[in-house]
């Protein structure tokens, strides 16, 4: 069992992980719910917000198939029809730690989610945004500046991105919480903040 958790673990850093965990995410899923120990036989650990996510983490992109491409892991896809697959979104460019420290300070805020929603434009750009959650003013420069700052690859996969469509989620708190894991000089983890 520790193994698996380490296996797990790992593919949260790990992309050729992460990679596999798309194609075979729901037979690793459905193996981890059930050999997994109930939750008051795991000992207290740091939960994945101690740690915080870099800006564009905890993002995916829905990518069209070639005609005819069917099978697991595809589903119809959102606009036009056709046949999509999902995967963890790569970046071309994203914020570095002084962009990220900007963005942060423009969102003026350490707590609650903004969902965002975006088409791949011909350059990687993301176009035709949407949002839901926590959107006040603040908020929707921060994530137009993070947008502005993050670029999608022309392939992923060996599949174009252009007008893909891309979903990331802003955490607040875990992007405050991972400002040190964005790109740039080294600098050392913030202290844990347990939220109390």
């Amino acid at each position: 069992m520790g193994k698996l958790r380490h296996i797990i673990g790992r593919a949260a850093t790990d992309t050729t992980l992460r990679r596999r965990f798309v194609h075979a995410g729901l037979a690793i899923l459905a193996v981890a719910l059930v050999a997994s120990p109930a939750a008051a036989q795991i000992a207290p650990g740091p939960t994945p917000v101690e740690f915080g996510r870099p800006i564009g983490y905890t993002a995916a992109i829905e990518l069209r198939l070639p005609r005819g491409s069917e099978g697991y892991g595809t589903f119809p896809c959102t606009a036009g029809g056709g046949t999509c697959t999902a995967a963890f979104a790569s970046w071309a460019t994203v914020p570095d730690k002084a962009q990220a420290a900007e963005i942060l300070a423009l969102a003026g805020r350490k707590e609650g989610v903004t969902e965002t929603s975006c088409r791949v434009g011909p350059k990687g750009d993301l176009v035709r945004c949407r949002h839901k959650g926590v959107l006040d003013k603040g908020v929707r420069a921060a994530v137009d500046r993070g947008l502005a700052l993050l670029r999608v690859p022309e392939t992923l996969q060996d599949l174009p991105t252009k007008d893909g469509l891309v979903s990331i989620s802003w955490d607040w708190r875990e992007l405050t919480q991972g400002l040190w894991m964005n790109p740039g000089p080294t600098a050392s983890p913030p202290p844990v903040d347990s939220g109390n």
